[in-house]
């Protein structure tokens, strides 16, 4: 029989003693409570949780500090719910400010434990940090490659991004079976000259990802010297955003190494070339060269098109070149000379398409969306257009 001395002395000496029905239900209550916090948690990282600016009651704009950090400084309870989930601490930013040893970028790789991770390599202003190229920490990365989700490096300098290169494509680096996107961008000096590669001693051809990334569906390309014919690039058959810019017109890739890599597209939804694209626009075939290599390349899933900083000739090549049936959206942005008539590039949106369709129809039929600078042209190119 109970007398209730138990209790009193539980109650005297300080002591949590619980009976095992007591027990059970504090195991199950506590369970319910880590599931509904995590669930609490994820649901905040989803709604603000990334580090990006936020705007408090006054109406201001203040940087947020990224949600994991956030929450894991709530208290004890609330830190241990933020690191046993893992997918908090999957987003890598680095910039100029973090320096050796990084030991923040060593946290987040170490908590994020097997996820797939998200990087950005932000360098795009060395000068004004005085970084040296030698401390950007890559080595760190490198050995998580198989999780990379996403990878974006900007540079203001090209020997960084050839230390990227080079360092993803060792010989004892693994493929990137997770990577979904991948953005490389080289911050040129705009008054460099476009028509010439400034860096030939960097102009090695490296194989990155070991020539396999299967997933990839976002690949931006932005001043950086790559070999056209790696596996990575030319059979990127989930590839659905395809952007390449400002290459110089020596590292470009020739016709056959683009309609290789537009062919093997067979997903691709949105093409950007911005002062890039092929180096020719038609070749003579030679002994080992596909029988259809000048045949117009079909690109059935592509609904945005963007054409910048060209003379009106290259627009006019692509676009006979080109079999775009579901495109909805082109924007071209010409240079124009003194006195240049742009009645050709006008006249090639209105002529019948390719023959490969059943019931041609001009490319601009069907558009819902066409951005072109004020440019000269005849009357009767605007009234065929209209």
């Amino acid at each position: 029989m109970d007398d209730g001395f138990g209790e009193e002395q539980d109650k005297a000496t300080g002591s949590d003693v619980l009976h095992t029905d007591q027990l059970d239900a504090k195991t199950t209550s506590e369970k319910d409570t880590r599931a509904r916090d995590a669930e609490m948690v994820q649901r905040g990282e989803n709604k603000g949780g990334d580090g990006e600016s936020a705007s408090n009651d006054a109406g201001s704009s203040a940087t947020a500090v990224p949600f994991a950090f956030v929450v894991s400084y709530v208290c004890q309870h609330w830190r241990n719910v933020a690191l046993s989930m893992p997918s908090l601490w999957t987003t890598i930013v680095v910039t100029p400010e973090e320096r050796p040893p990084y030991e923040r970028i060593s946290t987040l790789l170490e908590r994020s434990k097997n996820h797939p991770i998200d990087i950005t390599i932000n360098y795009g202003d060395l000068v004004h940090f005085n970084v040296p190229s030698s401390e950007i920490p890559f080595a760190m990365l490198i050995p998580h490659i198989h999780r990379w989700r996403t990878i974006k490096v900007t540079v203001s300098e090209y020997y960084p991004m050839y230390m990227f290169l080079g360092a993803v494509s060792d010989p004892s680096v693994s493929a990137a079976p997770q990577l979904t996107t991948l953005e490389l961008h080289f911050c040129e000096d705009p008054e460099d000259d476009p028509d010439l590669f400034l860096y030939p001693n960097m102009g090695k051809h490296f194989t990155l990802f070991a020539g396999s990334a299967p997933l990839l569906t976002r690949i931006v390309l932005w001043g950086v010297h790559v070999d056209w014919d790696q596996p990575w690039i030319a059979s990127a058959s989930n590839l659905t955003d395809l952007e390449l810019a400002y290459h110089a017109e020596d590292v470009r890739p020739s016709w056959a190494q683009f309609s290789t890599i537009l062919r093997g597209a067979s997903a691709l939804q949105k093409l950007t070339l911005r002062q890039s694209g092929p180096c020719s626009w038609s070749i003579e075939p030679t002994p080992g060269d596909p029988a259809d290599i000048n045949a117009p390349i079909q690109l059935v899933r592509v609904t945005h098109f963007i054409l910048a900083f060209y003379t009106q000739g290259c627009p006019i090549h692509l676009l006979r070149n080109l079999y775009l049936p579901a495109l909805k959206h082109l924007t071209l942005n010409c240079y124009s000379d003194i006195g240049e008539d742009f009645g050709d590039l006008i006249r090639e949106l209105t002529r019948p398409a390719s023959p490969v369709q059943e019931q041609p129809r001009s490319l601009a039929s069907h558009l819902e969306s066409l951005k072109i600078p004020p440019l000269p042209m005849h009357r009767d190119a605007l009234q065929r257009a209209s």
